[in-house]
């Protein structure tokens, strides 16, 4: 549980983080290459 904590309220209250969470999971859905998806995640 304390796991799921630090989770939530250490790593996605980070803005750049959060950032990159959402453009990971928006290549994912999207199907993209293994090349785009770490490209666009990594800027």
């Amino acid at each position: 549980m304390e796991f799921l904590r630090v989770i939530v309220f250490d790593l996605l209250s980070s803005a750049p983080i959060l950032v990159g969470v959402i453009a990971l999971t928006g290549l994912l859905l999207q199907k993209e290459s293994f090349d785009k998806v770490i490209s666009g995640t990594k800027r």
